[in-house]
């Protein structure tokens, strides 16, 4: 099924957006965090005003991989979570905006720390900070 992937992959996206695209593909977990960084910031996802270029990345990255974890392993499968999953991003985008960058970046740590836990939702941890 990979190899599907990479066909597909290689034939959409062209040969050199997808060498460079399997190079910064993390090598400890398959994902294409580079990829996702790029199509955030290069307008696939939804623009969130207030909401700084790397928090963006990192929302988008938390609820993805809170989400559909999967979907991180190929470009086509981050295409399609980030329209999946858009209005989840932006809703929890406006909540963020309410907050400092630095208060943000703090709402993002804490919402990363219990993804990697397992504890609470990271979607429920922003909220809650947002709350406070």
């Amino acid at each position: 099924a990979d190899h599907a992937w990479e066909a597909w992959c290689l034939s959409h996206l062209g040969e050199a957006a997808w060498t460079a695209a399997e190079a910064l593909r993390d090598p400890e977990t398959g994902h294409h965090l580079g990829y996702l960084h790029d199509a955030v910031l290069g307008g696939l996802a939804p623009q969130l005003a207030g909401i700084g270029a790397d928090e963006q990345v990192d929302l988008h990255r938390i609820v993805l991989l809170h989400r559909c974890p999967s979907a991180l392993r190929t470009p086509p499968g981050i295409h399609w979570a980030l329209r999946e999953h858009q209005a989840t991003l932006v809703a929890l985008g406006a909540a963020l905006c309410l907050l400092s960058r630095s208060e943000q970046r703090e709402a993002l740590a804490s919402a990363s720390d219990s993804l990697v836990a397992g504890r609470v939702s990271p979607d429920l941890v922003i909220l809650q900070v947002v709350e406070e």
